[in-house]
């Protein structure tokens, strides 16, 4: 529970993880709107307060939320801090779709969790020697959250790290959820390759739940186990691949005008905290 008062305060003293210039959007906009209204806001990336929320009916702004969860409403968070960046990027990093690699990619951290269905461990373990797949982990992070686990046949092993310009030399681009949504989608979408993933489960401001298989991306399925099929079958079909690809990159240019859309995050606030007002002693959980 947070009010405009409360952020400034901790933004003023560095007192919370979280990322500093998302913080900094929340609080000026909140200023402009002149609201001093307390609020329930979920923190970091899978909301880790949903099921308490659910079961004191509150509602909630955040950064990302399971798709379809109502209690939850979506605001920029780190996106124009970190994504559009990357998103932007592209531009100059980018090369003709016939001119790339016939093959998949993917390079992330360690995030998320083997036992979720369509997780990074499955897809490196499955295909870390494919002929038709590179893939593998750059950092090795939140071990606590996947050492050990038993559906983990392999010893997780540390690959080497591309850089942006050196993943868009695949045709193919595999973005799997980690935490919550694919973090690196909305540059793979701003670009000439073709998103390959599961059915998401997670959305961010880029409104993942939105796109369509076989419209924005190529589906696979949960256990990755059509990945290598699919991957010939874009080769058989370079003209519908180049048409996913041009599809992405018209669905995300309408994320690429921070002005914009920072007016759009303000008016999703106003309407969330005056809906949604948390009224101490009567609707907030002890």
């Amino acid at each position: 529970m947070v009010n405009v008062k409360i952020l400034q305060e901790m933004l003023r003293h560095k007192t919370l993880n979280y990322d500093e210039k998302a913080l900094q959007m929340l609080s000026s906009n909140l200023t402009i709107l002149k609201i001093t209204d307390f609020f329930a806001f979920c923190l970091g990336d899978t909301p880790s307060c949903d099921d308490n929320w659910n079961k004191h009916k509150l509602k909630a702004l955040g950064k990302s939320r399971p798709i379809g969860d109502v209690n939850i409403s979506l605001i920029p968070g780190n996106f124009y801090s970190r994504r559009l960046k990357n998103m932007i990027s592209v531009k100059g990093n980018d090369i003709l779709f016939k001119a790339k690699k016939g093959l998949a990619c993917f390079r992330g951290a360690t995030t998320g969790y083997p036992s979720i269905p369509g997780n990074r461990f499955l897809l490196v373990q499955k295909y870390e020697k494919s002929n038709l797949a590179d893939v593998g982990f750059h950092a090795i992070l939140q071990k606590a959250c996947w050492f050990g686990h038993p559906s983990l046949k392999k010893p997780v092993v540390k690959a080497n790290r591309l850089s942006q310009s050196e993943l868009l030399q695949y045709k193919y681009i595999i973005c799997p959820e980690g935490n919550d949504a694919s973090s690196g989608l909305g540059w793979v979408l701003a670009s000439n390759s073709v998103p390959m993933m599961c059915k998401p489960r997670h959305e961010t401001w880029l409104r993942e739940g939105l796109l369509k298989a076989g419209i924005h991306y190529i589906l696979l399925d949960d256990q990755y186990n059509d990945l290598e099929r699919k991957i010939q079958w874009c080769e058989a079909h370079p003209k519908k691949c180049q048409e996913i690809a041009a599809a992405g990159k018209k669905y995300v240019q309408q994320f690429m005008d921070p002005s914009a859309q920072n007016l759009l995050a303000r008016e999703v606030m106003r309407r969330h905290i005056v809906e949604n007002p948390l009224l101490i002693g009567r609707n907030f959980p002890d």
